[in-house]
């Protein structure tokens, strides 16, 4: 990789995956938001007390693990640069701001995703999905404490 030359369709399919995942997250609609991982992908959100999902079926055990325990959430994302590109292949930032409540707590994460992604079959699929904090979370002390375990 290296190049960051995208076409401008894999630029906006990949666009499009990431504001999919905001979407089906912030929808509750988690069995698609798994679906938006390669069948190996990875999920790494342990920066805030989720556990890291190796695999697609990791991924949609924790995700499922959440309803119920969601109120709501909405991920506001931004400043989406895709830093190399090789075809088949990307890696990209897109900064996120995460406002919600889980079990009656508020919470707010800031933060931005370093994603390595992946066309398979003619789409873009996450291969990796990785939380960075810019600051502190607020309200994560009931969500570290219940994070639902993967397998």
């Amino acid at each position: 990789m290296g190049a960051t030359h995208v076409p401008i369709d894999d630029r906006l399919a990949i666009q499009d995956l990431v504001a999919r995942y905001s979407y089906y997250c912030d929808t509750q609609q988690y069995r698609e938001c798994a679906g938006l991982f390669a069948e190996e992908g990875q999920f790494d959100e342990t920066v805030i007390g989720i556990p890291f999902c190796d695999g697609r079926p990791a991924i949609d055990t924790t995700f499922r693990g959440m309803e119920g325990l969601i109120d709501y959430l909405i991920h506001l994302t931004s400043n989406h640069r895709i830093s190399d590109f090789d075809g088949d292949h990307a890696t990209g930032t897109v900064h996120v701001h995460v406002l919600g409540r889980y079990l009656g707590t508020d919470l707010q994460v800031l933060g931005y995703y370093t994603d390595d992604y992946v066309k398979q079959d003619g789409g873009w699929l996450f291969a990796r999905r990785q939380l960075v904090e810019i600051a502190p979370s607020v309200g994560l002390d009931a969500l570290q404490a219940d994070a639902p375990a993967t397998g």
